[in-house]
């Protein structure tokens, strides 16, 4: 049993230097003083909640050191979404381990949960093995009275980092290899999920998540919160109006140190999931830019829409722009205008949904406002953006330099990042992108096309399916990359596997330290599972989707024919 320390003096938060709280009696938290430090640069809304999500029926308010349910003691922020916050916690009844992630939801969500039989058959499908598998199911539920109000508490194992944290702009991208390999993943996992009748509703970069191969039950509290592990947790402080004294900053997964990390992935947050015989009738609640267009025009909700997210995934993983960017607002009617550049026209039949602020008025079910809306304003140039296939042509592929052979941490591992230079240094760094990060391959890109070509096909009922994915061309594993993959598994692995060469271990990375052969005493237990491939019952229909498609020998063939028109192969090495 834990219990909270109450407040016992207010922090005069003028001085905006970053500092830690020194003294028991500032610190509204346990007596660990040195547990936080304070810094005004942190980004709310993007590395922490906003402000208003607290009060009424909001978010529950909580702070460093407080004890959930007389058993879970706050120790640092995971994350924060539409639903709530997620804690890294200490468990003082080890159920489950010594660590765990606890999601806290504001009350308004949680007196109105309505996805338990998702849950339920999802449970049912990974087992009750008490580690992350392909999808993230609650270990424990529980409710936590705050305020007066109750706040439904979901406890579920520590996971890495998410997609969303390692293509990060003008400052680091995910190496192509990772790329594929995490696409297989994720369509065998959607296809698995859609054959247990399940839609996840909200399939997003953040919503996916690295899965770590071993546990941090034999670290201490400080040990965890070093800075090569989780790190002091960074607060901004905030009005008192507010409730509380400040917001905490969401932990840097990306730094925990290389052995920690497997490279399989886990589809987590199923609070917009839904029962394909139950679909919800109206637009979807994911990120505009991951919105399909029958949600938006015809408000069809469908396993299609859950494929049509996993395509601005895979666009997403390889340039860290989405192709659907709010370059022309974050509304669905600007993602449809951002489609209609990218992808072509859109159908004749859409073009009778009215709009009003951005929003589709249907007037089946909001027949007062249609005199205030009017249709969708198209792009008058079409051309404004580039299409797809331009876009892909500009993919960059970052190599691994040689110094990054022994990644010390889950970023130097999947990504190559750019050095931050100084204005006066934009040469150099346009230099250094240029040399190790070349433009893709045309092979690559011409399947790479092909591919979200099949993904983002406005009819619903032709798309591809989920199933099919994997069999595609461009899913297939490369010698090269085998090659690579092996020879970063030495190095990561550093002499505690023995090196194999075959391609069952290639192809089954996230296990390397799985099993009690491979496993250190000291390390805590290894908390990987087999991967979407194994999970995945769905029979294959016969045959391939992609007959008369693009293959890839066609492709390399194309791009031989480039080349020698080209004089030779200018591509950098």
């Amino acid at each position: 049993m834990c219990l909270p320390v109450p407040y016992t003096k207010e922090r005069d938060w003028s001085d905006d230097s970053e500092q830690s709280v020194d003294s028991d009696d500032e610190y509204p938290g346990p007596e660990d003083s040195e547990r936080f430090k304070v810094d005004w640069s942190i980004d709310v809304g993007n590395e922490s909640e906003d402000f208003d999500r607290y009060g009424g029926n909001g978010f529950c308010l909580i702070r460093l050191g407080d004890c959930i349910a007389d058993r879970f003691t706050i120790l640092h922020k995971l994350g924060h979404g539409g639903f709530g916050t997620v804690w890294l916690v200490r468990d003082a009844e080890e159920r489950h381990g010594r660590y765990v992630a606890l999601k806290v939801v504001s009350h308004l969500h949680s007196e109105n949960y309505e996805v338990q039989e998702v849950l339920d058959r999802l449970k049912k499908h990974e087992g009750d093995h008490g580690h992350p598998g392909v999808f993230l199911i609650e270990l424990e539920r529980l409710f936590h009275r705050s305020s007066g109000r109750r706040h439904l508490c979901q406890v579920f194992p520590v996971l890495g980092p998410p997609l969303s944290s390692l293509n990060l702009g003008n400052t680091a991208l995910l190496y192509p290899m990772f790329v594929r390999y995490f696409a297989r993943q994720l369509a065998s996992g959607l296809a698995t999920m859609h054959s247990l009748g399940v839609c996840h509703g909200d399939l997003t970069m953040s919503n996916l998540s690295i899965r770590l191969r071993k546990s941090f039950d034999h670290l201490t509290e400080q040990q965890l919160l070093a800075d090569d592990m989780f790190g002091k947790p960074r607060v901004r402080p905030l009005d008192r109006r507010f409730g509380s004294p400040y917001v905490v900053a969401a932990a840097d997964l990306t730094r925990l140190p290389v052995e920690y990390y497997s490279t399989k992935i886990s589809i987590l947050d199923f609070d917009q999931a839904f029962l394909t015989s139950n679909p919800p009738r109206k637009v979807a609640g994911i990120p505009a830019s991951y919105l399909a267009p029958e949600s938006i025009f015809a408000l069809t909700n469908s396993p299609a829409a859950d494929v049509w997210a996993l395509g601005c995934i895979l666009f997403n993983l390889r340039d860290p722009f989405p192709l659907f960017s709010d370059m022309l607002g974050s509304d669905p009617e600007a993602k449809a205008r951002r489609m209609q550049s990218a992808l072509g026209p859109l159908p004749k039949e859409w073009m009778s949904i009215q709009f009003l602020d951005g929003w589709p008025v249907h007037p089946e079910l909001e027949p007062d406002l249609l005199d205030e809306s009017k249709p969708i304003e198209l792009l008058d140039n079409p051309h404004l953006f580039p299409p797809l296939e331009k876009c892909v042509d500009h993919f960059r592929e970052p190599r691994r330099l040689a110094g990054g052979m022994h990644p010390k941490t889950g970023r130097e591992l999947f990504c190559l990042h750019f050095p931050c230079f100084t204005v006066e240094e934009r040469a150099e760094k346009e230099r250094f992108e240029t040399e190790n990060t070349p433009l893709i391959e045309k092979a690559d890109a011409k399947l790479f096309s092909n591919l979200l070509r099949e993904i983002f096909n406005y009819d619903h009922k032709s798309r591809v399916t989920a199933g099919q994915l994997p069999e595609h061309p461009w899913m297939q594993e490369t010698d090269e990359e085998l090659s690579a993959f092996e020879t970063l598994l030495m190095a990561t692995d550093n002499a505690n596997v023995p090196p194999r060469a075959d391609h069952d271990r290639v192809r089954d990375l996230g296990n390397t330290a799985g099993g009690s052969e491979n496993q250190s005493p000291s390390s805590g237990p290894c908390v990987d599972e087999p991967g979407p491939e194994e999970c995945c019952r769905e029979e294959k229909s016969p045959g391939s989707a992609w007959e008369g498609g693009v293959t890839e020998e066609a492709a390399c063939k194309e791009d031989e024919a480039a080349k020698g028109e080209e004089g030779g192969d200018k591509r950098l090495n």
